[in-house]
């Protein structure tokens, strides 16, 4: 998740200053692409009513809201963010509307699946490859050992061998594909 909100400076992993400043920095981070003011928000709407506590004595750990009687899995941020803004988006005002987006490489924030489910209800048409009616390409992470050493798939090569003659293919980040759902 630090890779995917472009946090810097964290050179220590699995150092517990190192891992308490990304979970600080990862927060800040949500907070600025979310509708959310506080962390506090963020924590009640995945379902928790209160913050974990440490004293001399004792750890109290996060405390699951009355309304939840089952254990929350891994919630993943980007799952939290885009649930919370989906029902607030007109359809008619996205830019993801009769458009054909296909994605490449391994997305950080949710599965290609999930990703098919968020673009078929904002009103655009998942594409599994890359053809002249592809409007916007999503990049995800590449597997170097799969795609070479220049580090392009197959979906962008052919994007760019589409766009030297039409221009037509939006090629973006994952990052700027989260943006663009929860406007």
């Amino acid at each position: 998740m630090i890779q995917h909100y472009k946090i810097e400076n964290i050179t220590e992993f699995h150092n517990a200053l190192e891992d308490a400043k990304a979970c600080g920095l990862l927060a800040i981070a949500m907070l600025e692409v979310s509708d959310y003011s506080t962390i506090f928000e963020l924590v009640n709407d995945a379902g928790y009513k209160s913050f974990g506590k440490i004293t001399p004595t004792k750890y109290i750990p996060f405390t699951l809201s009355r309304h939840g009687s089952t254990p929350i899995k891994f919630l993943n941020a980007d799952d939290i963010l885009s649930r919370k803004n989906l029902h607030k988006i007109n359809i008619n005002e996205t830019r993801i509307k009769d458009k054909n987006i296909a994605f490449t490489g391994k997305l950080q924030s949710m599965t290609r699946n999930e990703a098919e489910v968020i673009v078929s209800d904002l009103g655009g048409n998942f594409q599994r490859t890359v053809t002249l009616s592809t409007n916007i390409l999503v990049v995800g992470l590449e597997d170097p050992r799969v795609v070479g050493p220049d580090g392009k798939s197959n979906k962008i090569k052919k994007a760019e061998h589409i766009n030297s003659k039409t221009n037509n293919i939006e090629v973006i980040d994952e990052k700027e594909f989260i943006q663009m759902i929860s406007r």
